[in-house]
């Protein structure tokens, strides 16, 4: 499924554990990233964003609706998936998604 497929890529495999490059594979992520999700699968929204020297990976902040994280954290949990907290980011005009994974703060 689509969550296998990400958790793939941000491992940086292909299903069969090749490395993904420009070939079949890069094609197949570029094609997944480009993929405008449906309306029902948009939770919320990234407020500002951007790569942390101290923890030495990116951060954003965002918003999004309880009714949603319900949503995601129950379908992890229903599917036993490693990650439970998994959802796909994208720009607000943009068309490329990225994996991320998500914490609350209160």
């Amino acid at each position: 499924g689509e969550y296998e497929f990400w958790r793939g890529v941000v491992r940086g495999k292909e299903k069969n554990g090749r490395r993904n490059g420009m070939s079949g594979a890069g094609m197949e992520v570029k094609k997944m990233m480009d993929k405008i999700p449906a309306d029902n699968a948009i939770i919320g929204y990234i407020s500002t964003g951007g790569f942390s020297l101290a923890q030495g990976e990116t951060r954003a902040v965002g918003a999004c609706l309880i009714g949603g994280l319900k949503q995601v954290t129950e379908d992890g949990l229903r599917h036993k998936r490693e990650v439970v907290n998994f959802v796909l980011v994208r720009g607000v005009t943009g068309r490329i998604c990225r994996p991320a994974t998500f914490e609350l703060l209160a």
